[in-house]
């Protein structure tokens, strides 16, 4: 694939990623009641919990004031921003290795979670989360949503290059 179609490739991915997130968002919340669980796999294994986090990761820093947490969103927004360069510098350089390029798409996945959540933490003063998973019942991991997991998805992609770049380095 050539450096400009990568590109374009790339940023169409970070708008589809971004609207998945708004879209699934949207519909929790026009869906669901505040709190109100739905089973999906099990009875207390994985289900659509609405909750509104007025925090940042796992809530914390609720109580805030809202200025508080409509800096983060903009710090968040402007992360987001500087790895779209970032990842667009990479794409678009003919001399960029595969592991430049894996890492661009890793920032594109993280800067679609840091747009997700930044922007409707901006527009609204907190993040509407749906992804919840308990364990046997007694045991809850916080909830979450989709930018959340593009976030995940990037960091575990930067991990994984660079540890089979380790063990490729290793091996000469």
């Amino acid at each position: 694939m050539n450096k400009n179609k990568l590109l374009i490739f790339s940023l169409f991915l970070l708008v589809v990623l971004v609207a998945l997130d708004w879209y699934s968002k949207y519909y929790f919340d026009t869906t669901l009641a505040y709190l109100q669980s739905v089973p999906v796999l099990g009875e207390t294994f994985l289900q659509w919990t609405l909750v509104y986090n007025y925090g940042f990761s796992f809530s914390i820093g609720s109580n805030y004031p809202t200025l508080m947490r409509v800096v983060v969103g903009s710090f968040a927004v402007i992360v987001g921003v500087f790895l779209v360069y970032f990842a667009s510098s990479n794409l678009r350089d003919s001399k960029a290795t595969k592991t430049e390029k894996a890492i661009a798409f890793a920032q594109i996945f993280i800067a679609a979670g840091a747009f997700g959540n930044g922007l409707e933490r901006i527009a609204f003063g907190r993040v509407i989360d749906f992804i919840h998973f308990t364990f046997g019942g007694t045991w809850s991991f916080a909830v979450f949503n989709l930018a959340d997991v593009w976030i995940n998805l990037g960091i575990y992609l930067i991990v994984i290059t660079y540890i089979i770049n380790y063990l490729r380095n290793r091996s000469n």
